[in-house]
């Protein structure tokens, strides 16, 4: 039981311990994804708007810099996670390696780039549940990926807007319209809305309140609505973080939905 779980965490300080550790592991491996991308990407984001002033991209961390500072995250990165646990180790090494290609030429190619993607976040969830020796449910694990792909299909859709406005063209929105795009999104919510719903009836933590879980769905069907709201109308669906952060509607459902939760559960 997830509630268990988690009292066994706060109670574990070993266990604790180990979780942290190997989410900074992970995000020192992926923290080297990045840096390898945005080399790869330096000239494409020197015509960005935005973009233009990440250090490689404005010059000021020089390429080799950048190459030698990434080496250096993968392997720290490695030495932690392969400490922690064999497996856990390979699942980073994995996701690193998957990156590389992605970054070397699959990111260009349609469709694949946007299922790398969701797979790499599925590794995250799948890493997580081996250092902490927890199951991943089946249901939860769809969720992730189906998540993964429509922040990843608005990303792109946001790209190509910027495309058509700026005539900065990124290779990996070349095989994409508008129109397969906003249906592309409006079927992936549609989905995503129905796993989440599937998996309050089939994952129930606390059997007694079982029935109750379902009213989450509630704040996640408003909170998918509202960011295909802001990404078909307003053309903000590029940078979800910053709209968790700053849209109120968004933040609104994330707490409505904690606290409904916490009442379940607690």
């Amino acid at each position: 039981m997830i509630p268990a779980f988690f009292a066994q965490v706060f109670l574990d300080s070993e266990l604790l311990l180990k979780l942290f550790f190997g989410f900074l592991s992970f995000s020192i491996v992926t923290s080297s994804v990045y840096t390898l991308n945005d080399l790869k990407d330096k000239d494409f984001d020197r015509q960005h708007p935005e973009k233009k002033d990440r250090p490689i991209a404005s010059g000021r961390v020089k390429s080799s810099v950048a190459i030698i500072f990434s080496i250096c995250l993968a392997l720290a990165g490695f030495g932690i996670a392969f400490s922690l646990n064999t497996a856990f180790g390979f699942i980073t090494l994995g996701y690193l390696v998957m990156n590389i290609i992605y970054s070397m030429g699959l990111k260009n190619q349609p469709l694949i780039d946007v299922f790398i993607i969701a797979v790499g976040f599925e590794l995250r969830v799948y890493s997580g549940g081996v250092l902490a020796e927890v199951p991943i449910s089946p249901w939860l694990s769809l969720m992730i990926f189906l998540l993964a792909l429509f922040l990843a299909f608005a990303k792109r859709r946001s790209d190509l807007v910027l495309s058509e406005n700026s005539g900065v063209t990124r290779k990996s929105v070349t095989a994409y319209n508008l129109d397969f795009l906003n249906t592309v999104l409006g079927i992936l919510a549609s989905v995503l809305i129905l796993a989440y719903i599937m998996y309050t009836q089939t994952t129930s933590l606390v059997p007694e309140k079982a029935e109750y879980q379902i009213l989450t769905s509630v704040f996640v069907i408003f909170g998918i609505l509202r960011y295909l709201q802001q990404s078909l109308v307003q053309g903000k669906g590029g940078q979800p973080v910053l709209m968790l952060l700053r849209d109120r509607f968004v933040l609104f459902c994330l707490l409505g939905w904690l606290a409904l939760n916490y009442w379940i559960l607690y």
